[in-house]
């Protein structure tokens, strides 16, 4: 059984706060982070539906990534699986969100539907879903997230997507209510995204990233794309060039 993390004093900087991993009923061989559009997967109300979220598919490279997160920063507090819930995200976890320098989020990424669904992150899903816990961050509810972290990584499909209205830009969705939330820079990415890949590129970014300046930061994305493209397997672009480094340093 893994030990806990250490645990910050009230007020002293964390290194790192990730979720992801849900829990997820679904199997699909070379899963992408990504699915439907969200009204797809929306119940008859406001809510998500949780039925439809659990049967999307599980991504082990996500647990993969965040495991080898959590080794290379022990000062880190890091849901997985049944504890990456959106109970954790908005309550549990919030004071540890608003210390962290590093903020990472792996799982399913949906778009925004047509139907005024917004986009969000998906979350392992409750029995019964509720205004608190749907299993489904939308980006109205990350806008309320309190950040001051120096990197937030987005590790999903679409997030850099638009917020669905009509004429809606890029960064219009989920990268703009993180920004509101108090990230100063973000990693989102522009297409349907690998679960294998980006678990490669994923942990090669972080592996050279030593500096909280925003050049080191864009060197590190470089490093990590360009492991992927390395690999035969992910020498096509859509495996190593969907993710994009937007924002300032503090």
């Amino acid at each position: 059984m893994r030990s806990p993390a250490p645990q910050a004093a009230a007020g002293e900087r964390i290194e790192l706060v990730a979720f992801g991993a849900p829990v997820l009923a679904g199997h699909a061989v070379g899963a992408a982070r990504g699915a439907p559009p969200a009204g797809d997967l929306m119940g008859d109300g406001p809510l998500a539906d949780v039925e439809r979220l659990r049967a999307l598919p599980a991504l082990p490279g996500s647990r993969a990534e965040l495991e080898a997160l959590q080794s290379r920063y022990p000062r880190s507090l890091v849901r997985m699986g049944e504890a990456a819930t959106e109970t954790a995200v908005r309550q549990t976890d919030r004071e540890a969100l608003s210390r962290a320098r590093f903020v990472v989020f792996s799982t399913h990424g949906l778009l925004a539907g047509s139907d005024q669904a917004e986009p969000g992150l998906v979350l392992t899903p409750p029995s019964i879903g509720t205004a608190e816990d749907d299993g489904y961050l939308s980006a109205s509810e990350a806008a309320e997230l309190r950040l001051s972290a120096d990197f937030v990584v987005l590790s999903a499909c679409n997030t850099a997507a638009s917020d669905g209205q009509p004429g809606g830009e890029g960064l219009s969705g989920l990268a703009r209510a993180f920004f509101y939330a108090g990230a100063r820079s973000l990693v989102v990415s522009h297409w349907e995204v690998s679960d294998a890949a980006t678990t490669e590129l994923m942990t090669r970014t972080f592996a050279a990233l030593d500096d909280a300046d925003i050049g080191e930061r864009a060197r590190a994305l470089r490093e990590g794309m360009r492991a992927v493209r390395d690999n035969p397997r992910w020498a096509h672009p859509a495996y190593w060039a969907p993710f994009t480094l937007v924002g300032e340093p503090g």
